[in-house]
């Protein structure tokens, strides 16, 4: 079994574990709930991850009701593409179609660098503001 994410519309992240192995539009749709694979695209991100390369394929159907529009935020170039219904996201080996385990905490750590970083807005900011005003 190979694990692989579903971004649900509300936006929450849903890892499963599926007997997929290879990239089957149409299985990728039953997967994400859709009887038919029609108005399914695909695009791809190429990531470093832990000294390794692979592809981050997205599959999403990009034609849907008013009302059923995927709430999460996707990573650029695709922030600005608007998906329907729940959305597919698996890894595989750079340049290939070989399948590998795409966990949450994988792709938490992915999604952050696809963004470019983010800063930590803890409690040690409001500390130095504190420091500042003395």
């Amino acid at each position: 079994m190979t694990s692989i994410i579903i971004v649900e519309k509300n936006s929450n992240l849903k890892q499963v574990s599926s007997n997929i192995k290879e990239l089957d539009i149409n299985k990728i749709s039953k997967l994400c709930g859709f009887r038919k694979s029609e108005g399914f695209e695909e695009a791809i991100w190429e990531v470093e991850h832990k000294d390794c390369i692979f592809d981050i394929h997205l599959y999403g159907k990009v034609e849907g009701r008013a009302n059923t529009e995927n709430k999460y935020d996707f990573p650029p170039p695709v922030d600005e593409t608007l998906f329907f219904g729940n959305c597919a996201l698996i890894a595989c080996k750079n340049n290939t179609e070989d399948i590998i385990d795409l966990t949450l905490e994988m792709w938490n750590e992915i999604y952050e660098i696809l963004f470019g970083g983010f800063e930590d807005l803890g409690s040690d900011d409001s500390s130095e503001e504190d420091e500042l005003d003395n």
